[in-house]
């Protein structure tokens, strides 16, 4: 039987590394695609934003509107939309009018996203009790039911940043649609 020989042959380790050149061409493609889809993140972040802040006045005109259907307090309920006494704030109040409600049963909600509404948008949204009818303003001497200023028409939320408006429909029955 022959004996076979076998010879191993010891490699010498290489000495060539990664030149200047490939790190460049590695760095400005990681940077590439960082930088993109930390531009993609932004504008979510941005769209979320908004969707949230629009999110939060629905929720508050809806819950207006049902304390004013479960007669919370026997009178009406109202969203006032950056008050003047609170200019970067929405105020959960309970009365015929903001300017006139009990400042201790205020529920302020700070906004948490830069918007601005449309200059014919509503600054205060009225519930009236019982019915759930919406109205802006209810006179001293008249009740919610006789009010004649009902009101139909929309909030209108801008984004500052990405420029987009978005529309909150109310009409004078209580109907939020968005």
């Amino acid at each position: 039987m022959a004996l076979h020989k076998i010879f191993i042959h010891k490699r010498k380790p290489s000495s060539r590394g990664f030149t200047l050149m490939e790190i460049l061409v590695v760095l400005v493609v990681v940077g590439t695609i960082a930088s993109f889809s930390l531009f993609v993140d932004i504008r979510n972040y941005h769209s979320d934003a908004f969707r949230a802040e629009r999110t939060t006045l629905i929720t508050l005109l809806q819950t207006a509107r049902a304390n004013a259907l479960n007669n919370v307090g026997e009178m009406p309920h109202g969203v006032a939309i950056f008050p003047n006494d609170h200019p970067n704030s929405y105020v959960l109040f309970d009365g015929a009018d903001y300017a006139t409600s009990n400042n201790s049963t205020h529920q302020i909600i700070d906004a948490g996203y830069h918007v601005v509404f449309d200059v014919d948008s509503p600054t205060q949204i009225i519930f009236c009790q019982l019915s759930g009818d919406i109205v802006t303003s209810i006179q001293e001497s008249t009740r919610c039911d006789d009010a004649v200023n009902r009101y139909d028409g929309k909030i209108v939320l801008i984004d500052t940043e990405r420029g987009l408006p978005f529309d909150i429909t109310l009409n004078h029955e209580g109907g939020i649609s968005w």
